[in-house]
């Protein structure tokens, strides 16, 4: 299973390095994509994709994956100021992103990565009232985190055990 989430991070990666739009306004693109943790992020925005957790669920010879992957963007160490209408115009071009392509296909195979993959959430860090910046490391940064779940399901061979 570890290909398949590797593949599944991978493509991920493609969508936010080449195909979210600039937002309107904006005059930097996405700076850096990975699933690599970092100890300091020092360019903006960037994607910091984390793996969060597997559901696993069987079934007479099927099993199903519900890979949940933060998709962590980064926009500014939350000692600096950032716009908070920037960071809705990014969320929603995000989003549209993540809608046209449901199923994750590698643009240079064609091949769909899973199921299915939905933003099922976003959630704010910033130093507005009831918020707080998202903490990495020794580091913490004005972001939104777009909770992801990726559905693969397929045939599944059991053991005998002998």
């Amino acid at each position: 299973m570890s290909e398949e989430l590797a593949d599944i991070v991978d493509a991920i990666v493609a969508m936010q390095k080449n195909d979210i739009p600039l937002p309107a306004g904006q005059t930097k693109g996405i700076a850096l994509a990975t699933d690599e943790p970092m100890e300091d992020v020092s360019v903006f925005p960037a994607f910091l994709n984390i793996e969060e957790a597997i559901d696993v669920t069987h079934g007479p010879s099927r099993r199903q994956d519900v890979h949940t992957i933060n998709m962590h963007l980064l926009f500014a160490r939350a000692d600096q100021k950032y716009s908070v209408r920037a960071r809705r115009a990014w969320i929603l071009q995000v989003r549209n992103t993540f809608d046209l392509n449901l199923r994750l296909f590698l643009r240079d195979t064609g091949v769909a990565q899973c199921h299915y993959a939905r933003v099922s959430r976003v959630e704010y860090h910033d130093n507005m009232p009831f918020n707080t910046p998202l903490a990495l490391g020794d580091h913490e940064y004005i972001a939104a985190t777009f909770i992801l779940e990726v559905l693969v399901d397929g045939a599944f061979a059991y053991s005998s055990g002998s």
